[in-house]
């Protein structure tokens, strides 16, 4: 019996955390273009302890983009460590709106409170 409600898709998501020296060297940008090279969708993120990185795509490419973060990072950039878990997406396209179309370079979590903090400072 149907009914009505819509079923939420889970997209084959996953969650690429990488550490080591990819601050400050121009990684986010080479994530970017390694995803969208391809095929991936999702966004890349810096957090404190390294950079973030949500993958929507076939496992293959997925593969294919650890090996080549290790293989192909930027010279400056040292990559120490890459854990990759699936991680379901619930939407349409797996991913928020506008992120199924490309792959976004998202601003730290961190810079965006300490902006809104900034904010909140008297003058």
């Amino acid at each position: 019996m149907d009914s009505g409600k819509v079923k939420k898709q889970h997209a084959p998501g996953y969650r690429i955390d990488i550490r080591g020296l990819v601050q400050g060297v121009g990684f986010r940008p080479f994530v970017f273009r390694l995803a969208s090279s391809l095929g991936l969708k999702g966004w890349v993120e810096n957090r404190n302890d390294g950079v973030v990185v949500m993958a929507v795509g076939a496992e293959k490419e997925v593969m294919e983009f650890r090996d080549r973060v290790i293989i192909d990072a930027p010279l400056a950039a040292s990559v120490e460590l890459v854990e990759i878990r699936e991680e379901p997406v619930e939407s349409p396209d797996g991913l928020r709106s506008g992120e199924a179309t490309m792959f976004p370079i998202r601003s730290p979590r961190s810079v965006r409170i300490l902006q809104y903090a900034g904010n909140a400072w008297p003058t």
